[in-house]
């Protein structure tokens, strides 16, 4: 019988976690920042939100493609996936302790997951808003075709008619774009402001389809901040990267929005 952890457990697993990935980073002098809930984490509670169960960080898109490149020079014990590497469907990367199993009811039988924290590129976008949005529109549909072209169509226990219609669409997208090529059409569409060149980035790669913008400027000067009573690397204007996402980030949500991921882990 699975011993289920705690969600205590998790969160101390999920920090040795974030250790390891920030000893890689500076092993190799990528630059990346705690980011979106965990950077709100470290802000407000000095470490998770409660209700919390995972850690998201972000780098610019130059460090994050040569973080792709090390997948075979992961810590024993440790792997990168991507889409790239497996059947993960979204374009940003996962770092994962293969000590611990970590399961998305979305990818059960389609592939194996460990304890896991996010890492998101940072993209160049438009300056202006409505054009930034007709972007994210775009990259949002095809991230959106990706996902209904690779995951089960029984996901989430659904069955009969609309798990029918589901397994239709997937043959469909599957012939008329190769999931990989699909993959490549949206890594050229999230990719086609450079970050060298733009003066704001976003993060594309989750399929917003009205996606935030801080000026460049803003995402390549670092500082620190505790979190879960260890110091880790955050952009040096991290009021102004929270104000844009959450606006009053330091209000606390109605209570019936303080809801976990719900991931199960357990040691393998």
């Amino acid at each position: 019988m699975v011993e289920y952890m705690t969600q205590r457990e998790v969160h101390s697993a999920l920090v040795d976690l974030l250790d390891e990935f920030d000893s890689l980073c500076q092993r190799f002098g990528l630059h990346y920042s705690l980011f979106a809930g965990t950077l709100l984490g470290a802000v407000r509670h000095k470490g998770f939100i409660p209700w919390d169960d995972d850690l998201d960080v972000c780098m610019s898109r130059p460090d994050f493609e040569r973080l792709l490149s090390l997948s075979g020079d992961m810590p024993d014990g440790y792997e990168l996936i991507s889409n790239k590497n497996s059947p993960f469907v979204y374009p940003f990367a996962k770092f994962q302790f293969k000590g611990i199993r970590a399961q998305e009811e979305t990818y059960e039988g389609l592939m194996d997951e460990y304890l896991w924290l996010d890492v998101f590129p940072l993209d160049g976008v438009d300056a202006d808003a409505l054009n930034r949005e007709r972007r994210g529109r775009r990259i949002a549909r095809l991230i959106r075709l990706r996902i209904q072209g690779s995951l089960c169509p029984t996901r989430g226990g659904v069955s009969g008619a609309k798990a029918f219609l589901r397994a239709a669409r997937k043959s469909l997208i599957c012939a008329v774009y190769p999931l990989r090529t699909l993959d490549k059409i949206i890594e050229e569409e999230i990719t086609r402001i450079s970050f060298e060149e733009c003066e704001y980035v976003s993060n594309l790669s989750i399929g917003f389809s009205k996606p935030w913008a801080v000026a460049k400027e803003e995402a390549i000067k670092y500082s620190s901040l505790e979190f879960e009573g260890r110091k880790y690397p955050v952009f040096e204007q991290w009021d102004s990267w929270l104000s844009t996402i959450y606006g009053d980030y330091m209000r606390l949500p109605p209570e019936h929005e303080r809801v976990a991921h719900g991931i199960k882990a357990w040691r393998v």
